[in-house]
């Protein structure tokens, strides 16, 4: 009680309209506050130890960095304070928030010293999966300093194909921001050596992640390279889930007021008429990337919905794509019967057709990813011919599956399988009349000819 009434009066004398970077230091390790001080410091702020009950003094936009004990860190914590924060209840919360779980004095000291030495050189370096050896990583990640990196991710770690970015194979992190776009990177409760505490620990300044299954956001990777603070991006990005009723699922470990590029690739403009039904509100303000416009929300949500990203998803998931391929195999072998050679050739021209032309649409992954897509689209063309229900059923069947079993271990959040379910079965729908279509023209043409 004592502790709380002298936190009140501190408030009260603080000038709030002059301060927006807030350190808030976790009052059971107040041991830490020389170096938390330090980075108040750096950001011309204010350091405040606390036990997290009393943020009313916090105002829209500013900056807080929760330094908060590792064993206290998990999803709960992190959605009670989003909440408590979302001042006008619009689901977003207001600051822009930062979090630090500390593990222990030495490694927090390291991370503050690195921190307040650190200097950005806007250069940015991409890493999707199969896109470059780990030789070529330690190579081009020397000079960036934001990496974004894309791949199927777990606390440990995320699959490159042919190498895991991990604890173990992170070059050099020092000095620098990642972001993943990667499921449940951000669960560090759930291992015992976390890379993103691993990455702080060896001096990476931020890091954005997440909590739930999915990615960091449904924009393009230049969403990253910003003017605008990595932590105000990540609330953008949590702002266009909640959009499409996903949970806020997007955390920055870290320093939220870094910055890692000097241009922007988004604009905000006053949340007023038609297109602030179209594009997320944060703080009263829409922010979109580009003038907002119809065209600009078919891009923006189709992307979303992007059926090239989910049938990359299901290809470089081992298990998915063991247990598609092994359901289709069974399906065909049943009715080999059924099989003729002209099936063969219109499935192959099929697949390949329909691949072509959504990727024109959309865009084409690396061939090996390529190659996986074709393999399933064939045998789906191919058992199309020969049963249309089922193939639909099993297209439908297989990921829902997948993501039903996440839901059901803790991997995922409901929200997110709900917006999961309704994109597998909206993409499921889409593949299957795009090569239902293919097979059924290609038919007619053979028997017009004969």
């Amino acid at each position: 009680m004592r502790t709380r009434f002298v936190l009140l009066l501190f408030l009260l004398a603080l000038p709030l309209a002059s301060a927006n970077y807030y350190v808030i230091l976790d009052e059971g390790l107040a041991y830490l506050k020389p170096y938390a001080q330090n980075i108040a410091n750096f950001h011309n702020g204010t350091l405040i130890i606390s036990d997290f009950s009393n943020l009313d003094f916090l105002q829209a936009d500013d900056y807080l960095l929760f330094v908060v004990n590792y064993s206290k860190f998990n999803a709960d914590f992190v959605y009670s304070l989003y909440k408590k924060l979302d001042f006008d209840g619009d689901g977003v919360y207001n600051p822009i928030i930062g979090f630090y779980p500390v593990r222990n004095e030495k490694q927090f000291k390291l991370w503050v010293d690195a921190l307040v030495s650190s200097t950005v050189n806007y250069k940015a370096l991409i890493v999707e999966q199969g896109t470059m050896s780990y030789e070529e990583y330690l190579r081009l990640s020397k000079n960036a300093t934001l990496i974004w990196i894309s791949g199927h991710g777990d606390p440990y770690g995320v699959n490159l194909l042919g190498w895991n970015f991990d604890s173990n194979h992170m070059g050099n992190p020092k000095g620098k921001i990642f972001i993943f776009e990667s499921c449940s990177v951000g669960q560090i409760w759930e291992a015992e050596s976390p890379l993103v505490l691993n990455l702080l620990d060896n001096g990476s300044l931020a890091v954005v992640a997440l909590i739930d299954m999915g990615g960091v956001s449904y924009l393009p990777a230049e969403f990253w390279f910003s003017n605008y603070s990595i932590g105000k991006l990540a609330q953008i990005s949590n702002a266009y889930f909640i959009k499409v009723g996903v949970k806020p699922k997007v955390v920055l470990f870290g320093d939220p007021a870094l910055k890692a590029g000097n241009k922007s690739y988004i604009i905000k403009t006053s949340a007023e008429g038609f297109y602030a039904y179209l594009f997320p509100k944060v703080n009263g303000l829409l922010y979109s990337p580009g003038k907002p416009s119809l065209l600009l929300a078919l891009k923006v949500y189709g992307q979303i919905f992007n059926p090239m990203d989910l049938w990359k998803s299901i290809v470089t998931e081992s298990g998915m794509m063991t247990l598609l391929l092994a359901v289709l195999f069974v399906l065909i072998l049943k009715h080999r019967e059924d099989i003729t050679k002209r099936k063969i050739w219109i499935s192959l021209i099929s697949s390949l057709g329909s691949f072509l032309f959504l990727g024109f649409l959309t865009y084409y992954p690396s061939i090996a990813i390529s190659v996986s897509i074709l393999v399933i689209w064939f045998s789906v063309a191919l058992f199309v011919q020969i049963s249309k229900r089922l193939t639909f059923l099993v297209l439908f069947f297989v990921p829902s599956v997948f993501i039903s079993l996440a839901l059901l271990l803790g991997f995922s959040s409901f929200t997110y399988w709900k917006f999961a379910v309704f994109a597998i079965l909206l993409i499921s729908v889409l593949v299957f009349l795009m090569l239902l279509l293919f097979t059924e023209a290609l038919n007619r043409v053979i028997n017009a000819g004969l």
